[in-house]
């Protein structure tokens, strides 16, 4: 194992394009250090990159929030600027892990661990999120949507890195979505089943997490609410929705507890939009 300190953010990026494919990127390290300390990572490449400006701050450039990669759980969630123009996502993350892990656990990495578990995904995906990828060449935008492949996999290229994440205005601010995570506990816990919601001009945004492998859209729910927003069908729905999850069972719950409790909590956010 070979711990790299690049100076600045091209440095970073060279060393990316020059390092074999093997090699990881360390900025809060919440599963970097326990994955060490597990023997599971012997001989990769580190690449130590939390002190770069570049990869830090909170900014409300135009139309659009601009979150950088480095940024920590605990800043956005105390963050001013989060909590004028998108309170949701500052609120959502109030009881993510512990104060302390908050504090040094960062939104890219958490992103980038491609955990199906990941805590703020499900909140970045009914926002429509974008990442910026950077490399040593390009700059390209990638929606949230698209990342993830499969089971810690992603379309970040060997050498590419997320620089910052974007969030269109229109969601942050217009509308006033719902987040739900359900846990053996109310705090320190990873959940069970996550589940964001969204509704706008009928049409609704869901995503969750914990209940495919990896934090996805619920599109075949959205589509059938979408057609549906008034008049929906709990068989048709609960249909929908085994179309769009695929719980499994382990030994945080099983995957029938977690198809209820989504369909549940559906229901719950259904009947809070039309009394509303």
């Amino acid at each position: 194992m070979k711990m790299y300190k690049p100076a600045t953010l091209q440095e970073t990026l060279s060393l990316l394009t020059e390092l074999p494919a093997k090699k990881l990127l360390l900025a809060g390290g919440s599963d970097i250090n326990i994955l060490i300390k597990q023997d599971k990572i012997t001989d990769e490449n580190i690449i130590y990159i939390n002190h770069l400006p570049e990869l830090h701050g909170i900014d409300m450039c135009c139309t659009k929030l601009v979150i950088g990669a480095a940024t920590t759980i605990s800043e956005i969630s105390h963050s001013g600027v989060i909590r004028q123009y998108c309170p949701f996502l500052a609120d959502s993350l109030h009881d993510f892990a512990s104060p302390l892990i908050a504090g040094f656990a960062t939104l890219a990495g958490n992103i980038a661990n491609s955990s199906p578990t990941a805590d703020t995904v499900p909140l970045l995906l009914v926002l429509d999120a974008r990442l910026v990828l950077k490399s040593l060449t390009t700059t390209r935008m990638l929606p949230l949507t698209e990342f993830y492949t499969g089971y810690k996999q992603t379309r970040l290229q060997d050498d590419e890195l997320i620089i910052a994440v974007e969030i269109p205005l229109q969601y942050a601010c217009r509308y006033k979505p719902q987040y739900i995570k359900i846990g053996s506990r109310t705090a320190l816990t990873i959940a069970k089943a996550a589940l964001a919601f969204v509704k706008y001009d009928n049409k609704f945004r869901i995503a969750a997490g914990s209940l495919n492998e990896y934090p996805r859209r619920l599109y075949s729910v959205e589509e059938y609410l979408s057609l549906h927003p008034d008049d929906y069908n709990d068989n048709d729905l609960l249909n929908a929705l085994k179309k769009d999850i695929t719980p499994i069972t382990d030994f945080r719950s099983d995957k029938e507890y977690r198809l209820q409790v989504c369909f549940n909590y559906l229901q719950k956010f259904l009947k809070s939009t039309n009394s509303s």
